[in-house]
C-alpha cells in the first residue's frame, strides 16, 4: 500500500492537480488545499474556496483508485473547515451527471439541498451541504 502522508506545503500544486481532475480551469483566488501523497505521488486533494463568515465550498479530487480514502484523511479534510476555521457548514456543487461523485459525497455525509438548473454545461448541478454538527469525521470532545 505504501506510505501515506498528508501534506500542506504546496497548495498551488495541489490546486492545479485537483482542477485537472475535477475538470475546471482553476479555482478561485481565495482557494486553499491539503493533499495526500502515497510514496511521493499525489493521490487526493481537498480544496476549499468561496469563504464566508460561516462556511466555504469544498471540492474533493482523487486519483480514482479509492485506496486514498482513510479515516485520517477524512478527519483532516473536515477538521480544516470545521475545527480550524470554525465554520458551521461546507457546501459542495456536483454536476447531476456525475453519479460517482454524488454517491461519494452522500456516502461521507453530505445532504442534498437543491438543484441549480442548467448550471453545468451538461445540465443541472446538485447543491450538497454538511453542517458541523452532522460531520461524523471530527470529534470535538
Amino acid at each position: 500500500m505504501g506510505v501515506r502522508v498528508t501534506v500542506y506545503s504546496d497548495p498551488e500544486r495541489y490546486l492545479a492537480w485537483a482542477a485537472g481532475r475535477i475538470g475546471i480551469a482553476a479555482f478561485r483566488s481565495d482557494a486553499r488545499a491539503i493533499g495526500l501523497e502515497r510514496n511521493g505521488v499525489l493521490v487526493a486533494v481537498a480544496a476549499y474556496d468561496t469563504f464566508s463568515p460561516g462556511s466555504c465550498a469544498m471540492h474533493i479530487a482523487s486519483d480514482g483508485s479509492g485506496r486514498w480514502l482513510t479515516q485520517d484523511f477524512l478527519f483532516r479534510m473536515f477538521a480544516y473547515p470545521f475545527l480550524q476555521c470554525g465554520f458551521r457548514r461546507v457546501t459542495g456543487l456536483i454536476s447531476a451527471s456525475n453519479a460517482a461523485s454524488l454517491r461519494f459525497a452522500r456516502h461521507i455525509g453530505f445532504q442534498d439541498e437543491g438543484v441549480l438548473r442548467e448550471e453545468a454545461l451538461d445540465g443541472d448541478v446538485i447543491v450538497l451541504g454538511m453542517l458541523r454538527r452532522e460531520c461524523k469525521w471530527i470529534s470535538e470532545g
